[in-house]
């Protein structure tokens, strides 16, 4: 029997608004020959011609199957092609049209072997072990990703250029060269009195593939400093998922910031700095050449770094994170230094929270709000009677980013953890996920809003997974659209063994719908939250695609939702306009 298109109007809400937000048309598509145990590998759209695609990955013992069902600006289904390769005698010239026409597809064979320098400080310091390792990841089709299995191999020890001790602080590595770029502290020559300079004077330290040691830059501070913060801003062409073997990943053009803070730990008064939120800021290029440093002081002195992110044009940058007044860095956060003796995390209470813009390679400004402020411009969706807050700390960021205006958005968490203890003995900790958190600061990091939201769904799955959460700017730059996953469940997977392979008969799914709301940025309010994909009975019915849960058409000015019935047999689309 031939199934058809199935176009789905739901009268309430195809023409009522809803709090700002209208679903201007929902569909249904029902795939005639889509198994159980595929998956929606990908999904796309094209500007150009204003087409949506949902390209299924299929499996069997023999072949891969590719199933694309494309739709046109209207959701209006418009063919299904389907792309079959067959890995036997041909499989060099399957698997280059493969990677041609599927380029999202991270498929390599059913193995590919990989090689990676792994750095760390020795146990007992003074050198810094790199060590050579070789993995070999295993396609898993059942999890529709790869299984890594390591292999040790080849090791060297590093000291200083002058054959001192060393202590590693950081490092990161070239993902197009294969080059590690280590910032170590340099050890005084045996014999002197100063038992501390490795806290004060630092080294860039390249490691090629080959191991073999290159000293770069030097840099000296004053007194005994800390890396507070550290982060990586890809260049162009940098592959940002293929980080599973390093601490961060840099590729041509791409750039490593660094910030530096005063440390305390057992420092004596000579090399203490008396200027706590003195700091600097080094930039380092993909050849590990310091191409910028930047020095400011910090209002409030103890500040935890969470992230820094770039502004639209890629001329700004942002930092932000909470902070104490009247404490060194290791007082409030987990730092890596030779001075400081516990690098547990701290459970601290902070009072502020801070923001820097750097332009131009200049402070433009430095801000720090009090959490008091936090509450006082706390703010919920009208129809909620609670008004969740942001407390400092024991919160999960999920969305960052700067409007055109010069705006910082900072969207997450707030979760809790408690501490116990298993029957043998071994403490662990649960985390558990609460209300959704936005902060909108103004264009000089001042707090405009502090939004709450309460979930509608609070059972294990949403206490025990973060919720997903994403924004969208109109092209008039005066509203924001806040969307978050509201977390219903999970559809259990099934599969057994056959001839030693895991053959899914049906895939393990979380089941999350999207819950939408306009913020309007000028005025700094919020409309209610509107959920997406229940039927006329307000029965949940269709769930995101968990790799893509939505798409911003060409325009800007429509979000189209991408998902599925809970068997995961029927396609969903939605698409509504933002102003």
């Amino acid at each position: 029997m031939k199934r058809n298109l199935t176009t789905l109007f739901l009268s309430f809400l195809m023409f009522v608004p809803l709090f700002g937000q209208k679903l201007e048309k929902e569909v249904t598509y029902d795939p005639p020959s889509l198994t159980k145990d595929s998956y929606i590998g990908n999904v796309s759209y094209d500007p150009s011609t204003e087409v949506t695609a949902l390209t299924y990955v299929e499996k069997d013992m023999f072949k891969t199957k590719f199933k694309t069902y494309s739709f046109d600006k209207d959701l209006k289904f418009i063919k299904e092609d389907v792309k079959i390769y067959t890995f036997g005698d041909a499989w060099r010239d399957a698997m280059k049209e493969l990677r041609e026409s599927f380029q999202w597809f991270r498929y390599r064979g059913e193995e590919y072997t990989r090689e990676w320098i792994d750095i760390r400080q020795s146990m007992f310091g003074g050198k810094i072990i790199a060590e050579k390792k070789k993995a070999t990841w295993k396609y898993s089709w059942f999890w529709g990703g790869y299984v890594p299995h390591y292999e040790p191999t080849q090791q060297v020890k590093i000291k200083s250029e002058t054959d001192d001790k060393i202590y590693l602080y950081d490092h990161v590595v070239n993902t197009t060269t294969g080059d590690a770029y280590m910032i170590v502290g340099v050890k005084a020559p045996k014999g002197s009195k100063d038992k501390k300079q490795h806290a004060r004077k630092f080294q860039i330290v390249k490691l090629t593939p080959e191991l073999d040691v290159e000293y770069l830059e030097e840099f000296e501070f004053k007194y005994n400093m800390c890396v507070s913060f550290s982060q990586v801003i890809y260049g162009a062409d940098a592959d940002e998922e293929d980080d599973e073997y390093s601490l961060a990943d840099v590729a041509d053009g791409g750039e490593w910031y660094v910030m530096f803070a005063p440390v305390k730990g057992m420092s004596g008064k000579d090399d203490l700095n008396p200027v706590k939120g003195e700091s600097q800021i080094i930039r380092i290029n993909s050849e590990g050449k310091i191409t910028g440093k930047l020095d400011f002081t910090a209002p409030t002195e103890g500040w935890v770094i969470k992230g820094m992110v770039q502004s639209p044009d890629k001329k700004d940058y942002y930092f932000f994170g909470p902070a104490k007044d009247g404490v060194y860095i290791d007082q409030v956060a987990s730092v890596v230094s030779p001075v400081v003796l516990d690098n547990k995390e701290k459970e601290i209470k902070y009072k502020n929270y801070q923001i820097l813009k750097v332009a131009s390679g200049k402070v433009a400004w430095i801000n720090s709000t009090p959490l008091e402020e936090f509450e006082t411009k706390a703010s919920a969706p009208p129809s909620q009677k609670k008004m969740p807050e942001y407390e400092g700390k024991n919160f999960i960021r999920r969305v960052t980013f700067i409007t055109e205006a010069g705006e910082l958005i900072l969207a997450g968490q707030n979760f809790t953890k408690q501490l116990k203890q298993d029957a043998n003995g071994n403490w662990y900790t649960i985390i558990r996920y609460k209300d959704l958190i936005m902060a909108h600061f103004d264009n000089q990091g001042k707090l405009k809003r502090a939004y709450g939201v309460r979930r509608d769904k609070m059972n294990n799955y949403s206490k025990s997974i973060v919720t997903p959460q994403s924004c969208y700017i109109t092209p008039n730059g005066k509203h924001l659209y806040w969307i978050y996953g509201e977390i219903k469940g999970m559809r259990q997977g099934f599969s057994f063994n056959f001839g030693g392979a895991s053959v899914a008969v049906s895939k393990r799914k979380l089941l999350y719908y999207p819950a939408v709301a306009k913020v309007d940025l000028e005025n700094a309010t919020i409309g209610d939250f509107v959920f997406l994909g229940a039927d006329a009975e307000g029965k949940q019915v269709y769930f995101t695609n968990p790799s893509v849960g939505e798409i911003m058409s060409a325009d800007g000015k429509k979000l189209i939702f991408v998902g599925e019935d809970k068997p995961g047999k029927l396609v969903w689309l939605a698409k509504m306009a933002i102003d």
